[in-house]
């Protein structure tokens, strides 16, 4: 977040997360903090809960807070130092929520009563708000450092009186009269499943049908095979009288549907004992998803009605059934209106979320789209699971449940398009046991730990540097002349001990084209391609008159180095050479500026007058030319004497 790449080391194979926290800059790799702060040392920086920038634009405010870092405890740190800030205790549990300022927000339903009399509440938590008492008039903006300091404590109440944090609380009357989906009980307890801010929360009363004998004890417990009923709550507060600062809301009056029912559904059991679990909602698309573990099928429901749309779906190959990561769901992640799906089988499904169609699939084609491991796993693929989407990219790791020795041999990442399933790179790389696994996108980047070496990987643009040099000494107009330079990947990586051991003269950069196999070269031992292109570079220039001259283009080789051949016109004077690399996928252009001087011809030597011959020259030359003439005569005569001799 923020150019900050924050993560918890391990301590042991028992405690992955239990070592300091660290914090590195995302795109140079330098750590900046590690397990606390300058200012508060002896309060190490514990595992990180969230983290969340505030933007509270106000008439007083334009722009963000410095980052925070958020423990499960309630501590509070700057995300910047590492210094702590201040602790808040009782948080209330629920479905969070970042707001459209960027803050917290934790939305929930509480009974304050018990089954026979229940007295339900809505209620949502707001971390803004934690400065309110600050606020002065209009004001939104709070003083930062928050005025809590380290020493102190805000202890949040866990009743209905938690006005100063609340940006709502109010009476949920319908639902102290609803009955549950059997035997028409009262409703004494719900599931949250998803909220979406301004909109809705989405509960569930009643369990999930589930088959104890088909999936074991250990998710599940016992069978159980009844109805179940959804119920959306609308989070809508349009209208409401209550402005920030202020009190939250405490009744519906003046909103919209705050607290009130919007729909509800009740869905019957599949039959033979299926296992239904939740798969995730589509906030976008407004569709929500169940999975049924053993038939490794899916069903999609609206959230505009409650109605099944689709589904379920046909079964997926059975080894996707053991791709639950501890849940006990199929593994799956919906994004962009579509249900991204992989797991042991090595195939990615791409289902619509309007449909339920499979729109495309990954890893079951030939070169590029194979995820084939031929004898390296017991599978004869490798196990991929989608472990983050965003712009526009699905990354894909390959995984398992437990790790034996040796780990899998040739296993890669993957970024494929979320839109076409077409494969974009991969990268040498195993990540670990399914909840060690750890990757994340931001500001252009993806991070994911490497398990065959033990560090983070950092994949993004990288910066470039481009040289060039001409002859550094006049060249005349009409000759041809040799321009040349390079183009070197200085990305962080390449400033690394090994990689400066391994190229000492610097790395090439790499066309996209050569991109995978150059990085695995670079970075991962692997051997070193024999089918490199470089890249492009564009050579122009501004001639002694002013005027932009295009040179020609070239591309580099595995050495970084370009050359091209140019034959200046007769333009003599001082010309400013350019070479630019435009940059690609991988690297951010860069350019690079030298003169040349180029002069004319010189002209040519005039020949020398003859000096004037004298008299006595001229009359023997004469003479000379007169014996020939007649020699000539005479011959011509005896010629003709001959011709007219008879036979």
């Amino acid at each position: 977040m923020d150019g900050l790449l924050i993560f918890t080391l391990p301590i042991s194979q028992t405690n992955p997360s239990g070592g300091q926290t660290v914090c590195y800059n995302l795109a140079s790799g330098q750590l900046l903090w590690a397990g606390a702060g300058a200012k508060t040392p002896n309060n190490p920086v514990p595992t990180i809960s969230y983290a969340y920038v505030y933007d509270p634009e106000d008439p007083n405010q334009h722009g963000v807070w410095p980052p925070m870092l958020v423990s499960s405890g309630g501590l509070y740190f700057d995300a910047f130092t590492g210094d702590a800030m201040f602790n808040i205790t009782g948080v209330p549990s629920g479905t969070t929520m970042l707001g459209p300022a960027g803050e917290y927000l934790s939305v929930y339903l509480h009974n304050y009563g018990n089954t026979t009399n229940p007295n339900w509440y809505l209620l949502e938590y707001n971390s803004s708000r934690l400065w309110l008492n600050l606020y002065s008039g209009a004001s939104t903006t709070p003083t930062y450092p928050p005025p809590i300091t380290n020493a102190a404590t805000a202890v949040l109440e866990n009743g209905i009186n938690q006005a100063e944090v609340d940006d709502f609380n109010v009476s949920v009357p319908w639902l102290n009269t609803a009955t549950g989906p059997v035997n028409n009980a009262p409703i004494g307890s719900v599931t949250q499943s998803a909220a979406i801010v301004n909109d809705l929360l989405l509960v569930r009363v009643g369990n999930y049908p589930a088959s104890a004998a088909a999936t074991g004890a250990l998710f599940f417990g016992t069978t159980s095979s009844t109805p179940y009923e959804y119920i959306a709550v609308g989070l809508n507060a349009t209208g409401a009288a209550y402005t920030l600062p202020g009190t939250p809301i405490t009744s519906t009056s003046g909103s919209v549907n705050l607290g009130s029912e919007l729909w509800s559904t009740v869905v019957q059991p599949p039959a033979n004992n299926i296992t239904v679990l939740w798969a995730g909602v589509d906030t976008t698309g407004k569709f929500f998803v169940e999975d049924y573990r053993e038939t490794n099928q899916f069903v999609g429901y609206s959230l505009a009605t409650g109605k099944e749309i689709w589904g379920p779906t046909a079964p997926e190959t059975s080894l996707n059934y053991y791709g639950s990561d501890g849940s006990g769901s199929i593994s799956d992640t919906i994004a962009y209106g579509n249900i991204y799906v992989s797991a042991y089988s090595g195939i990615v499904y791409c289902y619509s979320g309007a449909t339920g169609d499979i729109l495309w699939t990954y890893g079951n084609g030939g070169v590029g789209n194979s995820t084939n491991a031929g004898v390296e796993t017991p599978f004869g693929v490798y196990p991929t699971f989608v472990s983050a989407v965003g712009n526009g990219v699905v990354y894909l790791i390959t995984t398992e449940h437990t790790e034996e020795e040796p780990i899998f041999k040739g296993a890669v990442e993957r970024a494929i398009n979320a839109t076409t399933g077409a494969e974009i790179w991969t990268l040498s790389c195993y990540t670990g046991e399914f909840l060690a696994s750890s990757y994340a996108i931001a500001d252009g980047y993806s991070v994911t730990d490497n398990g065959y070496n033990n560090e983070v990987y950092v994949v993004g643009q990288g910066a470039s540097s481009t040289t060039v040099q001409a002859p550094m000494t006049a060249v005349t107009a009409g000759t041809n002349v040799a321009i040349q330079g390079t183009v070197m990947d200085i990305s962080a990586g390449t400033q690394q001990f090994q990689q400066k051991q391994d190229f000492p003269n610097g790395v090439p950069c790499s066309s996209d084209a050569s991109m995978t196999q150059w990085m695995q070269y670079v970075y991962d031992q692997q051997p070193e391609p024999t089918t490199f292109t470089g890249v492009t570079v564009t050579l122009t220039a501004i001639d002694p008159n002013g005027n932009f001259v295009t040179l020609g283009t070239a591309t580099t080789d595995s050495s970084g180095l370009y050359h091209l051949t140019w034959t200046p016109p007769s333009i003599a004077g001082t010309y400013l050479v350019t070479a630019t690399f435009a940059g690609n996928s991988g690297y951010y252009g860069s350019s690079a500026q030298t003169t040349m001087i180029v002069q004319n011809a010189p002209s040519a030597t005039a020949a020398p007058t003859p000096a004037p011959a004298s008299n006595t020259d001229t009359y023997v030359l004469g003479l000379g030319i007169a014996i020939i003439v007649v020699i000539i005569v005479v011959g011509a005569v005896l010629a003709l004497l001959m011709l007219r001799k008879k036979p």
